[in-house]
């Protein structure tokens, strides 16, 4: 099969699959799509990125990002922004990250660049998720266009802010690599550099002015649950009793015995507790005005607090970085409803996770083999990758948060393929002649 195209129709034709599967309902436990449509809904009707309703007070945003709500919002002044519609539009973005998948491949050198197409095609989360209102399928495609020209830069930063320092990454890239060859770096340098730009500076002045601050983030808040991620053990009642106690402002040897039921040391337990309260604050603010103001008192408070516990256990913290973050990263997405989930017979999650797990690994050397390539297109590859590893787990993982990962290590795992397949060709020569 060669060049991607039946790949492209494979992955428009399973984000609608999808969405059939999806629909009516579409999935509401994935809550982060209220947010987005609402935010959405209003930056449709007051031109004004805010939750405030038509007609109230302006009031800035600093929870979400507005990359992808004025996506969103462009279809609802456009096409409409009701889930159809979104689910079709991602289909169509979900195709060309198929398409631009095999145009990268090709550039980094794959001598069957058509594999690589064929594993993002073929992975169904991607298309589960195309088909709901969340961010993920927009940030892989800027992601794999970002790396390809640098102009849609500033714009990824704007979906996740996770991809903030992604073009001192690229620019480093541009500059290293191959040395012989120099004469299209200052246009490839400038491009990123504008992409970034032209779009982050003006996030930069609306936050600002909107909380005397250049950036906002939930930074801190994905940190706090990141320390905990794997952390926690016990029942949920343990868990909850816990928090009642903290709630209640019980004693401190409370408060120390019930968190070592759930496998907290004396220092995390009274972190922990103090935090239960500090959210309580947050969810008794009185309006939404008044509620985006505590967000961000609390992100910085439980930001505060990550830090001190990430200081007090780092050996535990850097070993759940490898035995439970990376894991649920790159291993814990499955192509069904949350609803149908639970009801998913324990083999073939079993197998999921394992197929997963080896598909990250077979990535990781991949991108290995493509950096000993020394070639800037094979280096953005495997760096791409690299920064989206290496930058989200320290924080709270989920296998979603991986998405935009995808491409670069379905080139990475192609080029894995293509090297054993090379060194099995070499031994079947070899052996006879030795023979």
């Amino acid at each position: 099969m060669r060049g991607p195209g039946p790949w492209v129709i494979v992955a428009f034709v399973a984000t609608i699959a999808y969405g059939l599967y999806l629909a009516p309902d579409w999935e509401p436990r994935q809550d982060d799509q209220a947010d987005y449509l609402q935010l959405a809904e209003r930056v449709a009707a007051r031109a004004e990125y805010t939750r405030a309703a038509p007609g109230d007070p302006f009031i800035g945003e600093p929870h979400r990002r507005p990359g992808y709500p004025l996506f969103l919002a462009v279809l609802c002044k456009s096409v409409g922004c009701d889930h159809w519609q979104i689910a079709i539009a991602q289909a169509a973005l979900f195709a060309a990250i198929v398409a631009l998948t095999y145009v990268l491949a090709r550039r980094a050198g794959l001598q069957r660049p058509t594999l690589a197409p064929a594993l993002v095609a073929l992975y169904l989360p991607i298309a589960y998720f195309a088909a709901l209102a969340l961010s993920e399928t927009l940030a892989a495609f800027l992601l794999v266009g970002t790396v390809l020209s640098g102009a849609t830069a500033g714009f990824l930063a704007l979906t996740r802010p996770l991809f903030a320092l992604l073009p001192l990454l690229l620019i480093a890239i541009e500059l290293v690599a191959e040395p012989g060859v120099r004469a299209r770096r200052p246009r490839a340098v400038l491009a990123i550099v504008l992409g970034a730009a032209l779009v982050g500076v003006p996030f930069l002045g609306y936050s600002y002015a909107a909380f005397a601050s250049p950036l906002t983030s939930t930074s801190g808040s994905v940190l706090w649950l990141g320390y905990l991620q794997g952390k926690t053990h016990g029942v949920p009642a343990d868990l909850d009793r816990f928090k009642e106690a903290a709630l209640a402002s019980a004693s401190d040897d409370t408060i120390v015995r019930l968190g070592a039921v759930i496998s907290l040391d004396d220092v995390e337990s009274r972190e922990v507790a103090a935090a239960f309260r500090d959210v309580a604050i947050f969810d008794s603010a009185p309006d939404q005005r008044a509620r985006i103001a505590a967000f961000v008192t609390l992100n910085e408070s439980l930001e505060a607090r990550a830090v001190r516990l990430i200081a007090h256990d780092p050996a535990g913290y850097l070993a759940r970085t490898i035995s439970v973050r990376t894991p649920a990263l790159f291993a814990t997405d499955v192509p069904i409803s949350v609803g149908d989930a639970p009801s998913m017979p324990p083999v073939v999650a079993v197998v999921l996770f394992a197929a997963e797990l080896l598909l990250f690994v077979g990535a990781l050397a991949g991108a290995a083999i493509l950096l000993r390539k020394r070639t800037a297109a094979a280096a953005i590859v495997a760096g791409a990758f690299l920064y989206v590893w290496l930058l989200s787990v320290p924080f709270f993982a989920e296998g979603r948060y991986a998405i935009p990962a995808r491409p670069f290590m379905a080139i990475a795992f192609a080029e894995l393929v293509a090297y054993l397949r090379s060194r099995r060709a070499n031994n079947g020569k070899v052996g006879p002649a030795a023979g």
